[in-house]
């Protein structure tokens, strides 16, 4: 089969894209196409509050005044969540943890940053204490790279999906700004505040997730498991986190669109996912398995699901439950912490008002998600094809 994309300034065919080989490709190494540099130190305490990312290996984990790196550019996770692949359009600060890669005239950078991604260099780790990612053990790893040309027009496929997503992502933190705002104005009042408080076990159920080992998973069947990665940081629902089980569990293992859940556990130590609230949203098959670092919260008779979703994602239950979380290198918040939260509770009536108000917002929101999940999964398929000379770019 063959695709082609019309320029926008003729009708004559931009590229051609088919499942021929690209004679212009040429077999080498990553050594030869860029350098891996290290990062910087930058301790949380010696970070000034300001524009420029700071990127470690796990992402982003703050922001600094000033940048030691122009852009754009791609991080690398040497240390810890090795391997994890980041584009940074902004200036940007990457600390000790991690490598990073410049632009240059050479290659084009956006393709690299999908080359890498394509690649999966988490399988490269040499360290069993800690893991790490050796970037000399890296620059071994052999690859095909076209011309500037088809590297650009590669990249240019790539980025449309992209950018329609980081677009969805958007509109997403614009609709749930609009949520909390309605929630604020209506239940975040000084009067309301000095109403009497009542523990949030009065309005709600805790259901614990399933406790598995790693032959309960499958790579491709199954239920879909919602786990810890399905939580984004400070709250909402990312379904590329998802797993599939294929093991036993319980009713009220059960999830479906619109339930709640919440990370009683959290791998890092800033404390952005315990305590953290999503809504759940359309699943395959109609209904999914929570694990273990999870609870489902159910509300008791009466209740409005989304104004206990908006409470718990929009009040000052968050910052202060997440506190209570305990543990070294993991964190796990005992759910007794949850329900013993005392809070000012609405009665049903402005509960459910409230609900009506929110909910068609809340229900756009998981359709954008649900057109992102669409678009990232149909960008995976096309990248690895892409960036291996699979499907051919011609002039």
């Amino acid at each position: 089969m063959i695709l082609r994309r019309r320029s926008p300034r003729t009708s004559k065919s931009y590229f051609d894209m088919t499942t021929q080989t690209l004679q212009k490709w040429k077999n080498t190494q990553l050594g030869d196409v860029f350098t891996l540099n290290y990062g910087k130190g930058l301790p949380a305490r010696e970070r000034v509050n300001g524009e420029f990312p700071v990127y470690g290996s796990a992402g982003i984990v703050g922001y600094h005044n000033r940048p030691i790196v122009k852009a754009p550019g791609i991080i690398v996770g040497r240390k810890g969540s090795i391997g994890e692949i980041y584009f940074s359009k902004k200036d940007y600060y990457p600390i000790d943890t991690s490598y990073y890669i410049n632009s240059s005239d050479k290659y084009d950078i956006r393709f690299i940053y999908y080359l890498l991604k394509q690649l999966n260099l988490k399988t490269l780790n040499t360290d069993a204490a800690v893991p790490g990612l050796n970037r000399n053990v890296a620059y071994q790893q052999k690859v095909r790279i076209p011309d500037l040309f088809a590297q650009r027009s590669i990249a240019g496929i790539l980025l449309i999906y992209d950018d329609l997503i980081e677009n969805n992502t958007r509109r997403i933190k614009i609709l749930e700004q609009m949520a909390q705002a309605i929630y604020t104005e209506q239940f975040d009042s000084a009067s309301q505040k000095k109403e009497k408080k009542v523990p949030l076990g009065e309005i709600i159920k805790i259901h614990r997730g399933k406790s598995y080992s790693s032959d309960e998973l499958s790579e491709n069947e199954g239920i879909p498991f919602v786990n810890l990665k399905c939580l984004v940081r400070d709250g909402g629902f990312r379904k590329s986190g998802l797993k599939w089980f294929i093991g036993k569990y319980k009713n009220t293992q059960k999830v479906v669109a619109g339930d709640i859940v919440m990370a009683v556990t959290d791998m890092t130590q800033d404390r952005r996912i315990v305590a953290r609230a999503a809504r759940v949203p359309t699943l395959e098959g109609g209904f999914g398995v929570i694990s273990m670092d999870l609870v489902k919260i159910e509300p008791k008779d009466g209740n409005d699901k989304d104004y206990i979703y908006s409470l718990l994602r929009w009040s000052g239950f968050p910052d202060e439950v997440k506190n209570h979380a305990n543990g070294a290198n993991v964190l796990h918040l005992i759910p007794d912490r949850i329900t013993d939260y005392k809070t000012y509770v609405a009665p049903t009536d402005q509960q459910k008002e409230f609900g009506e108000k929110v909910r068609p917002l809340l229900n756009l929101i998981d359709k954008l998600e649900l057109q992102d999940e669409s678009l990232r999964q149909t960008r995976d398929l096309l990248l690895p094809k892409l960036v291996t000379g699979g499907i051919n770019i011609k002039n």
